[in-house]
Formats: structure tokens, sequence, C-alpha cells
């Protein structure tokens, strides 16, 4: 401390006000004496980086200036760069001198964008991107708020300095760059976990897990797809860049139902599971709908849709199949009653069927009343058997289940009943 008091007094102007004792300067910077700043706000996140050293089983926590970033910057580079913390009250030098002291010293005051990136990048493989936050949120990760102020560094403004300065300096590529990269906070709840708009269980998320705009409707897709928090507007453009969307689109409902596939790859999804899968499906069926207003070829749609993953009963249960080795009710010749009977297990392909909506019960009278109400009740299983054809006939061929009467054969077993009551095999 002594030494860098020293450095940015009266007693060392001869050493910067002259070109000739410039190097003194330089020779200093290069020294291991410096002190690496306390950077306990930061480090819940993820720990600082450690000063690099020739002998690296000596934590001495001492860096050089040459290598050193100030501390306002802490925010930028902290897990790439160590952090010094140099005198704030200098009365000796005004602002010229001592930016030239920072500059012959070799102190970094201004982060390369490549730095910046990577610091995201760092953060982001850390367990605040762990999906499991969602249903158990490690206490670590809580932002501690004492006398209502946050007592450690926010990971949304963390996350906002940091893609405000790529934004800032025009680097676009970079922000493009992290469109696959889980960089967005947003909450592991819904109610009662945000301080000044920030979540104060924050949870970071991919870019094409987020959404401006999400119904409450659609609330049911969370945390499969977020509303994007508002605390984050400030860096909107550089969000568009990355891909976030305002409404959900053909690429979100595919990503969700392959990360549900992934996530329960072992595990059947539960009665909860199901309803999550309903939504996702009959808003797919919306926005395959809303594709056809606009100029757009098949093979767009088919690029959004690979691979596919549509749900098929397992008793009370549900898994995620690959779209082609589904297949649909295509006729009104295959009762439910038939598919409810049929033995998937020892054919080739599996049923695709939308889930029933088990959270509502009306009586007719409520059905109807619904209609405008925009209401989802419970209704019959020949009318989920047609919003199942109605959405699998709007797929693209490459991606549609087969339609059953292409692929099963049908054999009479008895002569005096009713052919439409007859067997039906794969």
């Amino acid at each position: 401390d002594v030494l860098i008091q020293y450095l940015f007094s009266e007693k060392a102007k001869e050493w910067y006000n002259s070109s000739d004792n410039a190097y003194y300067l330089s020779e200093i910077g290069d020294i291991c004496f410096v002190q690496v700043a306390s950077l306990h706000a930061f480090s819940w996140i993820k720990a600082p980086c450690q000063p690099p050293h020739r002998f690296p089983h000596l934590d001495i926590g001492l860096t050089k200036l040459n290598e050193a970033v100030v501390f306002d910057c802490a925010s930028l580079v902290w897990t790439i760069k160590p952090v010094v913390k140099l005198p704030s009250n200098i009365q000796d030098l005004d602002d010229d001198e001592y930016k030239t002291v920072l500059t012959r010293l070799g102190v970094i005051t201004s982060p390369d964008t490549n730095d910046v990136y990577q610091n995201i990048i760092n953060i982001s493989k850390t367990g605040l991107s762990k999906f499991e936050l969602f249903s158990t949120y490690n206490p670590e990760y809580i932002v501690k708020v004492e006398d209502n102020t946050p007592s450690q560094a926010h990971l949304s403004e963390v996350m906002i300095d940091n893609i405000s300065y790529l934004q800032k300096h025009e680097n676009e590529n970079l922000i493009k760059q992290l469109h696959n990269t889980p960089c967005i906070p947003v909450s592991a709840e819904t109610a009662n976990t945000l301080f000044n708009d920030k979540p104060i269980k924050p949870v970071l998320v991919k870019p094409i897990e987020v959404v401006k705009h999400l119904s409450s409707e659609d609330n049911v897709l969370s945390p499969y797809i977020n509303q994007k928090p508002y605390c984050l507007s400030e860096i909107d453009f550089s969000l568009r860049i990355m891909g976030v969307c305002d409404n959900i689109g053909l690429r979100h409902i595919q990503h969700m139902l392959q990360k549900m596939q992934q996530h329960f790859k072992k595990t059947p999804l539960g009665p909860n599971e199901a309803q999550t899968i309903r939504r996702a499906v009959l808003k797919l069926g919306e926005c395959i709908a809303a594709t056809t207003a606009v100029e757009r070829t098949v093979e767009d749609t088919v690029q959004d849709l690979s691979p596919l993953f549509l749900p098929s009963p397992d008793g009370n249960n549900w898994h995620l199949i690959n779209s082609t080795d589904l297949v649909f009710a295509d006729s009104t010749r295959y009762k439910s009653k038939d598919l409810k009977q049929f033995d998937f297990v020892q054919a080739p392909y599996f049923l695709f069927q939308i889930p029933l909506d088990t959270r509502h019960k009306y009586t007719t009278h409520q059905m109807f009343r619904s209609q405008h109400l925009d209401i989802t009740p419970s209704v019959p299983a020949s009318y989920e058997r047609d919003m199942t054809r109605d959405i699998c006939l709007k797929l693209p061929k490459q991606l549609r289940p087969k339609g059953m009467s292409l692929v099963c054969y049908e054999k009479v077993v008895d002569l005096n009943v009713d052919t439409s009551d007859s067997s039906l095999s794969l």
C-alpha cells in the first residue's frame, strides 16, 4: 500500500513527466507486489481469477500491475484477470496524470471485449445455470438483502454490465455467439422472488428459453420457456441479436420438447408434466397455423422443428417420442376404445395422443361459456382425437407421424359383428 501510494504521489511525478524516465513505471508494473482486491461480492457467483505465478502451489495473493484490472471493471473480467484496488482519493494528480500513470504501469482500465465475452462464458458454466434450481433452489445462490440493500453483487446487474459492455463497443459478433449460452437471468419462482424487479432466486437460461411476452395461458410452459424480466430492458437490442423473440414460435416449442425428452429420458412424465406437454403441443398447432400467413418455406419449418418429440401414453404416464416413430388416428374408423385396447408394446410404432386436460371439469353449459372466457375445458375424447389429427396434418411430411390407415391392416374375426369393431394390427 505504501508503494502504491508513492507511485501516485507528487514525489513520483519525475518518473512519468519525463519520457526519459517512463521506463521506470514500466519496470515497476512488471513486479509482483500488489495485493489483489477482495471480491467477496462476486465470489458467490464464481471464484475470482488467481494471479499467474511461477509457483502455482504458492497462493501469495499478489499480482503485477501490468496484468491487473482496475476495481471499477471487476464485474466485467473478475474470472479472467486479477483485480486491484488502487487509491481513489489522489490529490496530487489530475485526471490526465492519473491515466498516464495507469497506462505506463500497464494497468487495464478498459477490458478487451474478448475477455468480457469469456467472463460471460465462465459465469454460464457455474451452478447458476443448472436446470434443477427450478425445482430445488440452492440457498447459497439466494440474494441476501440487508436494510433493503443487497449485500452481494446481483447476478442480473452483472450480466447487464457484461452484455452492455459488448453492446457499447458494438461487438455484435460476440453477442451473436451467445445464442446458445445460458446467460439470461430469470427467476426460479414466479412469486415473491423479486428485489426491485430483479430475481432473488436467479437461474441462467439460454436465449431460446426466453420470450418478451408470455400469456397467462402459456405460464404452464415455464420454466422451459420464461418471460424476460423487466430489469433486462436496457439490453433489449443485444437480447434480440442473441435470438430472444417477442412471442413463442416453432423453435421455442421444438427446443422445449427436446429438452423435456432429454430430462425425462429415463423416467416417464407424470400428470403435471403431461399438462405442460399438452399446452406445448396445442401451442405447436397454433404456431404452425400462424406461419401459413407469412412467406415461409416447408424447409424453414422442418429446420425449426427438427428433431420433433411428441407425447405417447404409457398407462397413466407419458413419454416423448421422435415424431417419425409415432402413428396417429387419421380416420374416424379408429375409435378411442380400439386405441386403448391396442397393444402398442408389440408394435414397431408408438401412438401419438395429446394428454387430456385434467385441470378443469365443466358441465356442458360451462363448456359453452368457456369459449368466450378463453378457458380450456375438459372435452370429449373424440374432440381430442380430432385435435391430434389436425395438428399432425399441419406438420411437414418429413416430421409427421404416420397415419394408422397407412401402416396397419384389419382382419375380420367374427362375421356376425359390425366390421367397424374388427381388430387392428400393425
